[in-house]
């Protein structure tokens, strides 16, 4: 499973969703993400700071356990390679869908890697499902 950010902030952050992450994080036991999705991490973690929504500490606590989840393997980190990027041009070539340029680049790794997706984002989960990425049911529990 390769698991989007806003669901990675779910699982580390209380949220309305969290209970749903944590639970297609045990059924999976680890997920894959990409060198970016730590600098997506740190930056949606920012903008709750911002936002007030959380303190500095909170957020240092939140930054902390991503690193604690990488460096223990829960998250598996796959670096981007030149096939990455060129999947995910072709992907922005071909989509009519407004799909985000960072977006079509995870969605490159699910596709070369062969991981399914796990996101909320529904053009997100559009862009997959158009490509052949399989996505997370998480609506039947």
């Amino acid at each position: 499973m390769y698991i989007d950010t806003s669901c990675i902030v779910a699982f580390i952050v209380p949220e309305p969703k969290t209970d749903l992450v944590n639970s297609k994080m045990v059924d999976a036991g680890s997920a894959g993400i990409s060198n970016l999705t730590q600098v997506e991490f740190i930056s949606a973690i920012n903008k709750k700071v911002r936002m007030q929504i959380m303190t500095n500490k909170e957020a240092s606590i939140a930054v902390a356990e991503f690193e604690r989840l990488v460096s223990q393997g829960y998250l598996r980190t796959i670096t981007f390679g030149s096939n990455h990027f060129e999947r995910a041009s072709f992907i922005l070539k071909t989509t009519s869908l407004p799909l985000r340029t960072l977006d079509a680049l995870h969605l490159s790794i699910c596709s070369i890697e062969k991981h399914y997706l796990f996101t909320f984002d529904e053009i997100f989960t559009q862009a997959a499902q158009e490509f052949g990425i399989p996505v997370v049911d998480y609506e039947s529990g």
